[in-house]
């Protein structure tokens, strides 16, 4: 076999998410050519996906130092996240933007990174900067939605996320976006409306119902839940859980349902457990848990649970504002592993 047919073998074996053969793969196509496009970036790729982000770190650094293309310096960039050099992550993805400043995801990844590490000024620059030159970018508009939702310019937002809306039929980001800032702007009756309309487009579109079912929830708490209003957020929060089983959120906000009903504590504490088993660090599931099991009589379980509440800060247990984000997915080789890139 030939350099590019190893080569060809280890791309399809990264494509199937078996990265050990993908790299014996690409090691023998190295030892017969070490210079093959696109060889270091997969390689580097495939020991980054089996948690040798350093080998890569070194890998990248020194293949983009040599040859400096956008590709290569946007792994680059997620490596570097990944092994905590944050600076090295926030250079490579500028010089990324540089070279290819047609390529949203170059945006979106140096901008999600400034968020997360506490400069959405800068982020909503890079989207500024990308908008000029992809203007109508849907992801690039709903990113601009997001980072201006967090810095708490919520008219602004909406207004980013209804233009993304005009952009691409399917909008179920900017849909949820809209009704998110409603939401955070306390115009919860509008909110519900959106998340409906987005639920009749996309029914099966899981952030949409669990959102509803908190904007309803929320209204509830306002209003009282009861009748046709308790049946309305039992049913978007039961649609919410069948969508996504896994998600521990759905079942602290079924708790809280069963707790505002004064339900049975037994149908309350089995969701506080649900919940816990799939996010065990998830402190206001802990605490409302500790408390219940306090008044059922199981002392020294809420003890337990109770001092480990006391290790967190005090304003965790509040815990409520991961119920407001739009995510828009990173940037990954995925071009390059199909093939549509290999020369």
């Amino acid at each position: 076999m030939s350099a590019k047919q190893w080569f060809e073998a280890g791309r399809l074996y990264c494509s199937l998410g078996r990265y050990e053969s993908a790299l014996e793969d690409f090691g023998k196509a190295r030892d017969l050519d070490p210079r093959l496009p696109n060889l270091d970036y997969l390689r580097s790729y495939a020991l980054s996906k089996i948690g040798r982000s350093s080998d890569a770190l070194n890998i990248l650094q020194d293949f983009t130092a040599r040859e400096p293309e956008p590709d290569p310096l946007n792994l680059l960039g997620h490596v570097a996240e990944d092994t905590g050099n944050i600076q090295l992550s926030l250079d490579s993805f500028r010089r990324a933007v540089d070279l290819a400043p047609e390529r949203e995801e170059n945006y979106l990844d140096y901008s999600t990174l400034c968020v997360g590490y506490g400069n959405s000024a800068l982020a909503l620059d890079v989207v500024k900067v990308g908008l000029e030159h992809i203007p109508h970018s849907y992801r690039l508009k709903v990113q601009q939605g997001a980072i201006l939702a967090n810095l708490g310019k919520q008219e602004e937002a909406k207004a980013a996320f209804e233009s993304a809306m005009k952009l691409q039929s399917d909008n179920k980001e900017a849909f949820l976006g809209v009704a998110v800032a409603l939401t955070r702007m306390d115009r919860f009756d509008e909110a519900v409306r959106t998340y409906a309309e987005g639920i009749e487009r996309f029914p099966n579109d899981f952030n949409l119902n669990y959102y509803y079912a908190f904007a309803l929830f929320r209204i509830a708490q306002n209003n009282g839940l009861k009748g046709q209003a308790a049946h309305r957020v039992r049913q978007a929060i039961e649609k919410a859980i069948q969508l996504n089983p896994r998600f521990a959120g759905a079942y602290y906000l079924r708790a809280k349902y069963y707790t505002m009903l004064d339900a049975n504590p037994a149908l309350t504490i089995q969701n506080l457990e649900s919940c816990l088993r799939l996010a065990p660090r998830y402190v206001p599931a802990r605490y409302q848990l500790a408390l219940l099991y306090r008044s059922v009589g199981k002392k020294q379980e809420s003890e337990r649970l109770l001092e480990e509440v006391r290790q967190v800060q005090a304003e965790e247990l509040s815990g409520e504002q991961d119920h407001s984000r739009v995510v828009i997915s990173r940037g990954s080789p995925s071009q390059v592993i199909s093939g549509r890139e290999l020369p």
